[in-house]
């Protein structure tokens, strides 16, 4: 039996469990069962007519100035059995509309959690693996300042749940307390034309704090096998002279890289700042080589938590030189540039947030938030991800040009059981 069919057992044994149960004592008087949830209502505008915005490049509906509710609405249960002193097992169920599973529930945790000593913890099962600052926790939006985790960094590792193990140590160093995780795992996301096999991901990651600072560094790996009919087709353009020598060894379907990342906190009184910095490397342009980064800034004043953030986001892809065969019309060897340019990802982009968020109770958080996008590189290559472009290679020429500007408005209520 595989390891995600276990884990599919697994989460259906723990739904099978009678209710009843729910409420069974252990001899301490503390509970077996701990039932928790949170969610999110939110709804989301885009405010260009010439380019789509959309939360997530999984969220399926663009937005043109109409209102979507699609984005960020979530809704997930979770259950934790803790079996004995150092046993636990947990369940965690997620709805939310997806490209590819739209409304239909699925398990984002579904792990048994074993601590032989005080400070070590193993954790054995489906999981999102503790790469970034949240990582485990970047759907729960009540516990994050901004309404979403900056996409300049978090779209760099998308952090899909993985079917595999985390060993984590915690313990005190350097005048603080330090803790590292080392875990890995496989996992499948499908999409709208075909899946993402991650047939390896790894993390190693260390985490120190001491007084108001936090620091986070770590390094990740993996290997993917991207089957997608668009990229298939995408990679055999007509009337190209070298595509075969060129795309061969840059644009595989297969593809290996290498994930390193830096973070920081600082927390004094009201004020809190925080940083990322994630750079990836790559084996195929089709997992580009990018590199991203964000800072903001927030204050607590009352109920009331205003903060803005910047960050930006840029791709390291070298021009490949697709060439026509000879004598082909202008069109042809137009669309073979227009190729090279698409296939060298040109999207880096400048994104600026500004929110608030008001606390109306100790469960339950409002937020307005204003994302800003800037294109700076490209302003005429079609692209399909978080800001969309119907235009060459992926579309019909652009009837409009567009002034790499655009922007998002979300309102969001957060919430957790």
């Amino acid at each position: 039996m595989k390891l995600s069919q276990l884990v599919e057992f697994f989460g259906g044994l723990l739904l099978s469990l009678p209710l009843a149960a729910v409420a069974d004592d252990q001899d301490d008087g503390s509970q077996r069962f701990e039932l928790s949830g949170f969610g999110t209502l939110a709804a989301y505008r885009g405010g260009d007519d010439v380019v789509g915005v959309k939360p997530d490049p999984r969220t399926p509906n663009l937005s043109n100035g109409d209102w979507r509710t699609n984005g960020d609405t979530r809704l997930a249960g979770q259950v934790r059995w803790q079996v004995a002193d150092r046993l636990e097992a947990v369940m965690q169920v997620l709805v939310q509309d997806d490209i590819a599973k739209r409304m239909r529930p699925r398990t984002e945790w579904a792990y048994i959690g074993w601590s032989p000593a005080p400070a070590w913890t193993l954790r054995l099962g489906r999981q999102t693996l503790p790469f970034f600052l949240v990582s485990e926790t970047r759907n729960v939006g009540y516990a994050q300042t901004a309404l979403r985790p900056m996409n300049t960094v978090y779209s760099i590792n998308p952090g899909a749940a993985v079917d595999g193990l985390n060993l984590t140590w915690t313990g005190d160093a350097l005048g603080g307390l330090l803790s590292l995780d080392l875990g890995g795992g496989t996992a499948r996301v499908d999409l709208s034309s075909g899946s993402i096999d991650i047939n390896r991901s790894t993390v190693l990651v260390g985490n120190w704090r001491r007084g108001d600072w936090q620091l986070r560094a770590g390094v990740s790996t993996y290997a993917v096998d991207l089957t997608n009919s668009g990229a298939a087709a995408l990679l055999k353009p007509p009337g190209c002279a070298n595509c075969n020598e060129v795309l061969g060894p840059r644009a595989s379907l297969s593809s290996e890289g290498r994930l390193t990342y830096l973070g920081l906190v600082w927390q004094a009184h009201d004020w809190t700042l925080t940083a990322e910095a994630a750079l990836r490397d790559s084996n195929s342009l089709l997992v580009a080589k990018q590199a991203g980064w964000y800072v903001q800034a927030s204050r607590r004043i009352g109920a009331w938590t205003p903060y803005a953030s910047v960050g930006q986001t840029t791709y390291r892809e070298s021009p490949l030189g697709l060439q026509a065969v000879p004598n082909s019309p202008p069109a042809l060897v137009q669309g073979l540039k227009t190729l090279d340019t698409y296939l060298q990802s040109p999207f880096d982009r400048r994104v600026i947030q500004v929110g608030v968020r008001l606390d109306l109770g100790e469960h339950w958080a409002l937020k307005f938030q204003q994302d800003f996008w800037t294109a700076t590189r490209d302003r005429s290559t079609g692209r399909a991800a978080e800001l969309s472009l119907n235009a060459p290679p992926l579309g019909p020429p652009l009837q409009k040009s567009w002034d790499g500007h655009a922007n998002m408005s979300t309102i969001s209520l957060d919430f957790v059981f």
